[in-house]
Order: C-alpha cells, then sequence, then structure tokens
C-alpha cells in the first residue's frame, strides 16, 4: 500500500512540476528516467535543475536582464527564446567538448545538479539515444491527471478520517484522563487520591438519595428487593452461583466467599463434581439438585437448555472447562436474573494473567470488579462505615478505609485470602 501511495504521489507531483515548468509531461518524465538510468540521478533533482533553468528564462522574458545562468547558456550556444528541450541537447553538445571540471563549473552556473551534468557530458547524440530508450517508460498526461484526481480524493478521505478521529478522542478524552488518573493512583497506591478521582462532585449525596428513594419504594429495605439480593449475594458474599451450606440451625444459608474468583472457583468445583458425586451429568439431573436439594424446577431446567444449547438430557463432560463456562454463565443468569457470557466466567476464573507482574494483575481485577460493578451501591446499616470505590459501595465493620482499599487492591492475589472450606456445599 505504501508503495502505491508513494507511486501516485511522484506522478502527480511529476504532473504539477511539468505543469509549472512550462513543458509537456512526457518529456519532462524522460529526462528524469534518462537522468537517474544513465548517469545515477534522481527524478526530484532533475526536475528542480529544469524548473530553476526555466525560471531564469522566465524572468528574462518578463524583464529583459540577463542573469548569471543566462549569460552562461548564450555563451555555450543556447537562447532564452529556444525551446527548453532545445537549450539541454545544446548544453550536452557544449559539455562534452569541454574537460569535466569545467562543465561543472558552467553546470553550477546554470544551477544544475550532478546527476544531470552528468547526462549531458555524455554528449548530443548520446542523450537524445537516451531519451528515446526510456520513452516507453515515461509518464503521460493522461496519467498524471488521473493521479491528481486520485490524490485529491485520498486526501479527503484522510482529512474526513482525521476530522472524526479529532471527534471522537475530544468525546472521550474526559474519561480518558480520568481513567490515567485513576491508573495512576492504583499504581501509586495513592488510595486518599483514588476517592477523590473516582468521585465526581455530589457523589455521595446522589447515593444517599438513591438509597432513601430505595427505602421508600420498599419499606423492607433494599437489601430485600431483586437487585438488592442479586448485588448482595453476587458482590458482598461473591457467591454468583448462590451456593448454600447447612449452618447449625438446620436451615440453608448463602456461602461467603473472599473474592468472585473465589466463589466462581467453587462453583466450577462443585459442577464438575456432580457426576461422580450424584451420577448427574445432564441439565435435567444437574439443575433439581442445585436447585432446592433435590426439587425439580422445569422452568430453570428449561431456561439453561435454552441458554447453553445443551438438550435437558445430553450428556456432559463436566471435566471440560468449555462446557462447564458455559453451563455456570446460564446458571448465573438464572440465579440472578443477569445475562452472564462464558467468556465473563472465564475471564473470572483466570484473574491473573500469566506474564503480567502482580501489580499489573491486581490493577486488572480492581478494574475489572469496578466494571463489573457498574451502577450498583448496596446501602449500609447506620452502624457500619462505607468506603466508596467508584460505583460501588461496600459495607464493612471496619472503619479503616485505607486497610479496605489495600484489601480490594489484592483481590485475586493467592495469598489474599485463604479460600473458604467448601464442605457442606449443596
Amino acid at each position: 500500500m505504501q508503495d502505491v501511495l508513494r507511486s501516485v504521489t511522484n506522478t502527480a507531483a511529476l504532473g504539477r512540476a511539468a505543469t509549472n515548468i512550462g513543458i509537456p509531461v512526457a518529456q519532462l518524465s524522460r529526462w528524469q528516467l534518462a537522468a537517474q538510468r544513465y548517469a545515477g540521478g534522481s527524478a526530484e533533482a532533475t526536475a528542480g535543475s529544469i524548473n530553476g533553468l526555466e525560471q531564469q528564462v522566465q524572468q528574462f522574458r518578463v524583464t529583459g536582464q540577463m542573469s548569471p545562468a543566462l549569460v552562461a547558456l548564450a555563451r555555450l550556444g543556447g537562447s532564452p527564446y529556444a525551446s527548453m528541450q532545445s537549450n539541454l541537447l545544446t548544453l550536452a553538445h557544449a559539455f562534452h567538448h569541454m574537460s569535466p571540471a569545467a562543465a561543472l563549473k558552467f553546470g553550477s552556473i546554470l544551477g544544475l545538479d550532478t546527476g544531470t551534468i552528468n547526462l549531458l557530458e555524455q554528449g548530443r547524440a548520446a542523450v537524445a539515444a537516451h531519451l528515446r530508450a526510456v520513452s516507453p517508460d515515461a509518464v503521460t498526461r493522461a496519467q498524471t491527471q488521473a493521479m491528481i484526481k486520485l490524490q485529491t480524493a485520498f486526501a479527503g478521505v484522510t482529512q474526513a478520517a482525521e476530522s472524526l478521529g479529532r471527534v471522537l478522542l475530544a468525546d472521550i478524552a474526559p474519561g480518558l484522563t480520568r481513567m490515567a488518573h485513576i491508573m495512576r493512583d492504583v499504581l501509586e497506591g495513592n488510595w486518599s487520591q483514588l476517592n477523590k478521582d473516582l468521585h465526581p462532585p455530589g457523589y455521595k449525596s446522589a447515593s444517599a438519595a438513591a438509597a432513601a428513594n430505595r427505602a421508600a419504594l420498599n419499606p423492607q429495605g433494599w437489601a430485600n428487593t431483586p437487585e438488592g439480593r442479586f448485588l448482595q449475594s453476587f458482590f458482598m458474599n461473591n457467591n454468583p452461583g448462590n451456593i448454600r451450606h447447612r449452618n447449625a440451625n438446620g436451615t440453608w444459608s448463602l456461602n461467603s466467599y473472599p473474592s468472585r474468583r473465589a466463589g466462581m472457583r467453587a462453583m466450577s468445583t462443585l459442577l464438575e463434581s456432580y457426576p461422580k458425586r450424584y451420577g448427574a451429568d445432564t441439565v435435567a439431573s444437574i439443575i433439581p439438585i442445585w436447585n432446592g436439594h433435590g426439587k425439580n424446577d422445569p422452568a430453570y431446567i428449561k431456561n439453561v437448555s435454552n441458554w447453553t444449547g445443551y438438550g435437558p438430557n445430553q450428556p456432559l463432560n463436566l471435566r471440560d472447562p468449555m462446557v462447564r463456562d458455559n453451563l455456570m454463565a446460564a446458571m448465573i443468569r438464572q440465579e440472578h436474573g443477569k445475562r452472564t457470557s462464558p467468556f465473563q466466567v472465564q475471564a473470572l476464573l483466570s484473574a491473573r494473567r500469566p506474564g503480567l507482574s502482580p501489580r499489573v494483575n491486581d490493577t486488572l481485577n480492581l478494574l475489572r470488579g469496578a466494571q463489573m460493578a457498574r451502577m450498583s451501591m448496596i446501602h449500609a446499616e447506620s452502624n457500619h462505615a462505607e468506603t466508596h470505590i467508584g460505583h460501588v459501595t461496600i459495607n464493612t465493620q471496619s472503619r479503616d478505609p485505607h486497610r479496605v482499599a489495600s484489601a480490594i487492591r489484592n483481590i485475586g492475589t493467592p495469598s489474599a485470602h485463604a479460600m473458604q472450606a467448601n464442605a457442606g456445599l449443596r
């Protein structure tokens, strides 16, 4: 593509140069090709030499004053009234019959480049033969006109793309700037500044107003609403599968895990054990055990079957992580009413990326957690302290926000928490 663009640019430039000099495009192209092929010159330098000499001629025709270059041209047999082609061939005859040093001296006075001088030193007959030899490869006027149009079109597309890019960047610049500040704060461990960067003006008052509205709509408290229960289970308990255990009173209670990754891994491990533990390897046999400990739920089975594409009685290889990821995504969606993809499940299970430093992994986990918890705020009781991280409100008995922030920073690290025992998992 670069070669194509270079060819378009060079051909268009040749057409414009020929127009400025006042000679046919094909003629200028032949001189350029001859200087390149037979004298080691360059197309640009040859065009510049010819253009410079032509400017001297045009100045004489307007003012009547002979410049040193035109005086030298006249001494060598040329004329400001002759064509450029004729003057160059006349110079070729003169240069061929003088020493190389003299030719270089006269060529410098005339403003010619070394390649053009070397070409002219070969003599009139040789130069004329060279021009004939390169004639089939010369650029035509029609070609330059086509390339000029194409270059104009390319320029229009490029300018439109740059304009669109500026508009898009201007729109997202504030967000990118804020993200850069957040990344800086996390990498530097500057948690007090992180709180400031994450909190827009009026954040706390807006949060309090939202909590008051939720409480007004539901006198029993927002935690008892479907959204509240979802956030309570998924974000506070880190229990996407709603895994339960039997407590001391004999009732079933939700498990709590130190991180969402730990909760997701517990769900994956539990599903993998079902064929051996319960002889359950189909959607129709897994769901009754998972949901209500033996209670059949046709709607649950139907939804999971539809979302996964697995038939209700299709045997599943639960040792295959991809099968488990697909099944877990559908079950989480059924449990919480929130659409979840197998990719999200895999991302949580593989929270730490190989090849990245622990600090970078921790940063990714923090940002991933903030993204997944977007627009979610959990109302705290009056005797609980609150630590705000972006759009997530974490309720904790601890009144030390720096300690809480430090704990969040370590989410996903193997040493952060010991995984809660899975004894009594349903």
